[in-house]
């Protein structure tokens, strides 16, 4: 696990003030000005911490980036590159499915998928993973899941707006 990475997500994620929505993609644009180091986009909005995380210029820098709509990471080490949850968990040293519990909104409880309450359960994670805690499989949330998280998401009204 990469604290240092770890940790720089999450002070950087802390610092945001954008509104998170697990359910809206980000739009594919990036807005920088003097004021502030970066924008995620017009509508101010979210879609998953691995979506911030690809915004960050020092994780950008690092080979971590979106090819439009899938979360890429080229780890210049081993030459290749792996796009997804699979980016995420291979950026930031997590297994995959610690990895599919930060990431996936699935993962987490229905009234922690926008605003407020998905920031606060996302550090709450970040936390645990910085202080060496075990699996993040405590914070799964009872519910019945099926093999695919991602089978569940309305793809057709999606398209027009994905990062």
């Amino acid at each position: 696990m990469s604290n240092n990475r770890l940790t720089t997500l999450r002070n950087e994620f802390a610092k945001s003030t954008n509104t998170i929505n697990m359910f809206v993609w980000l739009e594919n644009k990036i807005f920088k000005n003097e004021n502030e180091k970066y924008e995620i986009n017009r509508c101010n909005t979210m879609c998953c911490l691995l979506g911030f995380a690809t915004m960050l210029p020092e994780f950008q820098a690092e080979g971590l980036e979106t090819n439009g709509s899938i979360p890429m990471f080229y780890n210049s080490k081993s030459d290749s590159m792996v796009g997804g949850v699979d980016a995420g968990a291979a950026f930031l040293g997590l297994d995959y499915r610690d990895a599919e519990i930060l990431f996936i909104p699935e993962y987490y409880p229905e009234d922690c998928k926008h605003g407020e309450n998905a920031k606060q359960e996302i550090l709450r994670r970040l936390d645990h993973l910085i202080a060496g805690g075990a699996s993040l499989e405590k914070f799964v949330p009872d519910q019945d899941l099926d093999d695919d998280p991602w089978d569940d998401y309305p793809i057709d009204e999606l398209e027009g707006d994905q990062v």
